[in-house]
């Protein structure tokens, strides 16, 4: 499923840090949809924790506004996410 496209283009050398049409990452867009997995492997292949969007809401933000409790634990355990944050 979309996991394991996600780790072939990771594998590829996809940027984990490519920002689409409206300057959002895909990095991002993982933690918005509550993709824990995903986002893990981005953050192994190089996706930057600090990455935020417009108004500069980090990823950390985003998974705490949204409830996704397992990615705000998961965020929290990357070194310096909280520099970022609240």
């Amino acid at each position: 499923g979309l996991y394991y496209t996600s780790l072939e283009l990771l594998h590829a050398k996809a940027d984990a840090n490519l920002r689409n049409m409206h300057d959002i990452s895909s990095f991002l867009l993982a933690v918005t949809s509550g993709h824990l997995e995903i986002a893990q492997a981005m953050l192994d292949h190089g996706a930057d924790v600090h990455a935020a969007s417009a108004d500069g809401t980090t990823a950390l933000m985003i998974a705490s506004q949204l409830g996704h409790s397992a990615l705000v634990q998961q965020l929290s355990w990357v070194p310096s996410a909280w520099q970022s944050c609240c």
